[in-house]
């Protein structure tokens, strides 16, 4: 099956949705998504079961969650959820499996199971249309776009910026680095997300302008 293409637009439309019905708070001040929450919604609405569970680990690829169509269920690894207290992360791969419910059902055949192995070195899957569209769809959901705008702004009039606030420009000079890592923990800690996946959103907003040769 040929697999639809969505812009950008529509998976922020959806997410701002979603987030509207359920938080709608969140729209209004900066604040955690209850991640938690809208996945056991979705598995609801969906007829799923949400589990966590040890998922299988192939060469040097890890899958840290699955939407298992067979069984009906939405699985986060073991492993990655009893790290919760001091990692972040398994909130992104949990919104990026709840992008698979959401958008992809249609897609896998009833004897399939879609693990997504996730390359150990840089966090994320590989660049597939349907991975995509859920890592999209996940930082949308997480982080709304204007209310990252506000913890940007706010957070470099706080670390003295005056002239472009709103951009952060790199290109090379240590204190750019440096306003990039204040406003990226900024970013982190306000939405609870990893700093990784706080600089990603960055460069799809197109806050952060490179400008290294």
């Amino acid at each position: 099956m040929e697999i639809e293409w969505k812009e950008p637009e529509e998976l922020e439309i959806l997410a701002l949705k979603i987030i509207g019905k359920h938080q709608p708070k969140a729209l209004e001040k900066p604040q955690a998504i209850n991640i938690l929450d809208f996945m056991t919604l979705a598995c609801d609405k969906f007829g799923y079961e949400f589990k966590v569970w040890p998922l299988p680990k192939i060469g040097n690829q890890k899958a840290l969650g699955c939407v298992d169509n067979k069984n009906k269920e939405l699985v986060l690894d073991q492993d990655l959820v009893s790290g919760a207290a001091t990692n972040h992360s398994w909130r992104f791969v949990a919104a990026h499996e709840l992008g698979h419910l959401v958008l992809h059902q249609h897609y896998f055949e009833n004897n399939q199971t879609p693990y997504d192995y996730i390359e150990i070195e840089n966090g994320f899957p590989t660049n597939k249309r349907l991975e995509w569209q859920a890592n999209r769809f996940a930082s949308e959901l997480l982080l709304p776009r204007k209310m990252v705008e506000q913890v940007v702004y706010s957070a470099s009039l706080e670390h003295g910026i005056t002239r472009n606030i709103g951009q952060i420009y790199i290109d090379g000079k240590d204190y750019n680095y440096e306003t990039l890592n204040y406003i990226s923990n900024a970013i982190a800690n306000e939405f609870t997300v990893s700093k990784t996946v706080a600089k990603i959103r960055l460069k799809e907003l197109n806050i952060i302008i490179d400008k290294r040769t």
